[in-house]
């Protein structure tokens, strides 16, 4: 078996959830520390109807690229992921709102 791609150790992990993925009601998660934001996963709860896109926003900013796509059909458990390049866009402040 193959290891998993080793990550640094001083990566915090934030949870957010948005209710429903199909309507524009963002969720919202509050950094306890600045940073970067370096990637975001998502899990399906349920079974998708249509296409999802997923965008990110630091503090109302401008959002993130990539988005996080979730496709058409996408079944319960699976997951996808996106990461962000290294730029300024990607910085969040401690007590920094990141919208999803």
């Amino acid at each position: 078996m193959a290891l998993p791609v080793n990550r640094a150790v001083d990566e915090i992990v934030l949870t957010g959830r948005v209710a429903d993925v199909a309507t524009t009601t963002p969720g919202y998660v509050v950094s306890p520390v600045k940073g970067r934001i370096v990637r975001a996963y998502s899990v399906v709860e349920g079974t998708t109807n249509g296409a999802a896109v997923i965008s990110f926003a630091i503090s109302g900013a401008t959002a993130l690229t990539p988005t996080l796509t979730i496709a058409s059909g996408a079944v319960a458990g699976e997951v996808d992921s996106c990461e962000f390049a290294n730029t300024s866009l990607c910085l969040v402040t401690e007590g920094g709102t990141i919208s999803i």
